[in-house]
């Protein structure tokens, strides 16, 4: 934790809007978040996906944690975050996902297509401009 501020005065501070606070306690939740990053499976994605669907779960426990309550707040987070990892997972996996899971990237299918760079029209011009020097 930073120069010895709280957990509960970091959810505090972070609740209120501070970037600094939460990054803190991104810090101190990071070993439990890259061992729900190895657990958990989300289809169709890598394991960065995971790990931002884990800081989207630890940023609605700071959103919604109370602090009123006698829970503590590392126990809150954990549940929430399982649960939208959870709830994550199994809306990956429903039906009307299946086409996106399955498809994929871009940058993988430029391979798949025949590039004519002749036809470029940048490459068409420096060719007639060749054409008319020479001529």
């Amino acid at each position: 934790m930073e120069s010895g501020i709280s957990e509960s005065q970091l959810v505090y501070q972070a609740k209120e809007g501070c970037n600094r606070s939460f990054d803190a306690l991104v810090e101190l939740y990071k070993p439990f978040l890259g061992y729900k990053t190895k657990v958990y499976y989300l289809e169709g994605s890598d394991k960065g996906d995971v790990y931002q669907e884990c800081l989207i779960g630890l940023h609605k426990a700071v959103r919604d944690f109370d602090l009123s309550k006698k829970c503590g707040f590392k126990t809150f987070a954990r549940l929430c975050i399982d649960r939208h990892l959870v709830s994550s997972i199994k809306s990956a996996n429903r039906d009307k996902h299946k086409i996106l899971n399955w498809s994929k990237n871009l940058p993988d299918l430029e391979s798949c297509y025949l590039i004519d760079h002749e036809a470029d029209p940048y490459n068409i011009l420096i060719t007639r401009e060749k054409l008319s020097i020479l001529s």
